[in-house]
């Protein structure tokens, strides 16, 4: 009887038995599975989606480009066609400041194409001014996402040149464009050009910035990838004196230029 009664003593006093209960992580329910599941197609689907688009506006802007070597030459018969593949790269991708520069420069040879018409009414003139405004604003839009590209601040100023238009927005774009690209072959030619109209027309600015141009046609004459494009200007503007004296500490610029008499 006592062992029984110790028994039931024993009994009382066990511990119960202690139940697990094993939560699953969030990851593991159901619904959450499907969730993350649909979060990575909507991923994979939307990172295809932006490289076909990706590939379509690359493949428009090549066709631009090429249209572009075209319209340099003077040939315009896709002209058309070359412009709606400019602004489709451009409304596909809007931020790509090449696509706005593509672009801009094919409004200008559009508007050098009319400019070099011999006989222009007045219908073609107010063309040529759309392309030319076309062509600014375009230019405006690359500068804006592409600040710090000389050739871009260049191409606004001959864009102002062109539109008969010498006020400080001009001169700006002009400062820009130097203290930006002051060894860039591009700005020597556009610098170039307008110093020389400038100094032919006695226009104060050349005088006030004489040594910037004097720069642009030492460095333009050095720098083989704008010295036939310098030497032209300087012989069709008929000012080579004018710019051996202006060149003058450098002898380099001088003897390409044949200013010395044993250049």
């Amino acid at each position: 009887m006592q062992v029984s009664h110790e028994r039931k003593r024993r009994r009382k006093h066990r511990a119960a038995p202690v139940t697990k209960t094993v939560s699953k992580s969030i990851f593991e329910t159901q619904y959450v599975k499907h969730g993350v599941w649909g979060l990575a197609l909507i991923l994979t689907l939307w990172t295809l989606f932006g490289s076909v688009q990706s590939s379509r506006a690359h493949y428009y802007f090549q066709k631009a480009k090429n249209g572009l070597a075209a319209f340099s030459a003077g040939d315009f018969l896709q002209q058309q066609a070359i412009i709606t593949a400019a602004k489709a790269a451009i409304e596909i991708d809007p931020a790509r400041a090449n696509y706005h520069e593509t672009l801009g420069s094919l409004y200008e040879y559009l508007a050098l194409n009319v400019i070099a018409e011999k006989h222009k009414d007045k219908d073609t003139i107010m063309v040529q001014r759309q392309w030319l405004d076309l062509a600014y604003s375009h230019y405006l839009s690359a500068v804006d996402l592409r600040p710090y590209w000389p050739v871009t601040h260049a191409n606004l100023g001959m864009i102002r040149w062109r539109q008969n238009t010498i006020d400080e927005q001009l001169f700006t774009h002009i400062t820009n464009a130097h203290r930006l690209g002051r060894m860039k072959a591009e700005v020597h030619e556009f610098i170039v050009q307008i110093g020389g109209a400038l100094y032919l027309s006695q226009h104060p600015y050349f005088m006030e910035q004489q040594a910037m141009f004097a720069h642009h046609f030492s460095n333009g004459i050095r720098n083989q990838q704008s010295r036939k494009v310098v030497l032209g200007y300087i012989a069709a503007m008929n000012i080579k004196s004018d710019v051996c004296g202006w060149i003058k500490q450098d002898e380099h610029s001088q003897k390409l230029l044949k200013c010395l008499k044993n250049g």
